[in-house]
């Protein structure tokens, strides 16, 4: 299986669980959720899916990025790399499948070589009440507001 379909495949299973009619609201906060350790608490989570079965929506997005979404009320965050990795971004999807917000948190001048299974998007994004907070190795360090998507500080030491 390819990683950029493993990648949505992943979307749709977390998006399923988080996002879903028939399961109640819950956030993941995190990469392995709410207690840290990768279990969803919610009843009738689907047991199958594919790319028509169990998925209520689908989204095009930009770059490559191989970190898990993070997810709070009706949002989905996550980071993505353009392909050259010159561009850092910020990807924030609605409930409704839309992408909301497309940030571009860091430009890199000469992006580091990364291993061909690997982008320059790797770290998993951490989300609370108001903030989502993005790492993207040596090139940065952010923190957004989830209502706004405005970057409200930035760290490259």
């Amino acid at each position: 299986m390819s990683h950029h379909r493993f990648l949505r495949l992943a979307i749709f299973c977390l998006l399923s669980c988080c996002l879903g009619e028939s399961v109640p609201a819950a956030n993941w906060p995190d990469f392995r959720g709410p207690a840290g350790d990768g279990r969803a608490t919610a009843a009738r989570l689907p047991l199958n899916w594919s790319e028509t079965e169990n998925v209520k929506w689908k989204s095009k997005l930009p770059g490559q990025g191989w970190s898990t979404p993070v997810a709070w009320d009706d949002q989905l965050w996550m980071t993505s790399a353009e392909d050259d990795g010159k561009s850092l971004l910020v990807l924030c999807v609605g409930s409704d499948g839309k992408v909301r917000h497309r940030v571009k948190v860091f430009t890199v001048k000469k992006p580091a070589p990364i291993n061909g299974l690997n982008s320059h998007a790797s770290p998993s994004p951490v989300i609370e009440a108001g903030r989502v907070y993005v790492h993207f190795g040596t090139n940065g360090t952010a923190c957004l507001d989830t209502a706004t998507a405005r970057i409200l500080w930035t760290r490259r030491d």
